[in-house]
């Protein structure tokens, strides 16, 4: 599959582009200084002709021999190194890139890839915000760690943190050779502009994302998530401990004294640490009675509420009806929603 990738490939972008022309066709707004150089907003999408891309999901061949300022975007951006290997420049780090590696960098974040050579093939996929409909924003806040990593990616305040998350898939794992046959998928997809190729490259990007937080959760990778350093491995924790988890073990686990751990989730959540939990462990009740025929008290216990009263009082507070009536709703497909607030 590699082959066939790099073989559509072989054509496009092969040459350089000057500056002064991605001036005309971005339009691009100087924002800042990076390192004594002028840093920009670019805001356009463009293929592989330099024409505009108005779709959600875009991809291109980064082009050689091209020398691009700091820049930063008001989409997502994802590097897929197919062959050879690159260097992405951040305001005060940067990051060498080999083969199969993909970087991902989320909205505001200025960088800079040093030129390629002709023997280097990097893939750029742009997501633009409309991809993250409400029904998937709702699909991925199901999940903490899938609603952390995406939120964090979206964040407009997260410009000059450098948001970026390096995935080494060239390693040898099962995780990373499930991961690359995707991202072939995506690209010969966008290539092939076939029936229903918006649909299906939205599907694959959906199974991306799911895929590269298994990835990040099993093994030790680059990120830098600005403010939200630690927000991962608290929701994670969170995840992991929520039947019997307290603010005071969670925060002598990590070191902190309770209080600042406190304020630290409320600071990069805007949530109090027992509303996560109320989530965490609410959800799991939805994911019981929606999925099995384990009585009410039970759930209530196992997920960690000790006081039946108490969970019906929660649950619907967080989801608008009574235990019993979301699972008879669900029984004739009538939930809307599930707990997000």
């Amino acid at each position: 599959m590699k082959d066939y990738v790099l073989a559509l490939l072989a054509e496009k972008m092969n040459h350089s582009i000057r500056w002064e022309d991605i001036m005309t066709l971005y339009a691009p707004k100087k924002a800042t200084i990076i390192n004594e150089q002028p840093a920009y907003h670019f805001y356009e999408t463009l293929d592989d002709s330099l024409d505009t891309v108005a779709k959600s999901i875009s991809i291109s061949k980064q082009p050689v021999h091209t020398q691009i300022p700091f820049h930063n975007h008001d989409y997502i951006e994802l590097m897929f190194v197919i062959k050879g290997k690159g260097k992405a420049v951040f305001n005060d780090f940067s990051l060498e890139l080999q083969e199969n590696d993909l970087l991902v960098m989320g909205k505001g974040t200025y960088h800079q890839m040093a030129p390629v050579d002709s023997q280097t093939v990097i893939v750029n996929i742009a997501i633009r915000n409309n991809y993250f409909t409400i029904h998937r924003l709702n699909h991925f806040s199901q999940n903490l760690k899938t609603s952390s990593f995406v939120s964090s990616l979206l964040d407009e305040n997260s410009q000059n943190d450098n948001l970026f998350v390096h995935f080494p898939l060239g390693i040898e794992t099962i995780e990373a050779q499930k991961i690359l046959p995707i991202l072939y998928e995506l690209i010969i997809e966008h290539y092939s502009e076939d029936f229903e190729s918006e649909m299906i490259i939205a599907s694959f990007l959906d199974i991306l994302f799911a895929r590269l937080l298994r990835f990040q959760t099993a093994h030790a990778i680059t990120k830098n998530e600005g403010k939200n350093n630690y927000l991962m491995d608290y929701l994670i924790y969170i995840e992991k401990n929520y039947e019997t988890i307290t603010l005071e073990k969670m925060a002598a686990d990590f070191g902190f004294h309770p209080n600042y751990l406190s304020s630290q989730l409320k600071q990069l959540t805007g949530k109090s640490f027992i509303h996560l939990v109320h989530l965490q462990r609410l959800n799991m009740a939805a994911y019981y009675l929606a999925h099995t025929s384990v009585a009410i008290d039970e759930i209530s216990e196992n997920v960690g509420y000790q006081s039946l009263s108490y969970f019906y009082k929660i649950f619907k507070k967080f989801f608008g009806e009574s235990p019993s009536a979301y699972r008879k709703a669900l029984s004739k497909g009538q939930v809307k929603k599930d707990g997000q607030n």
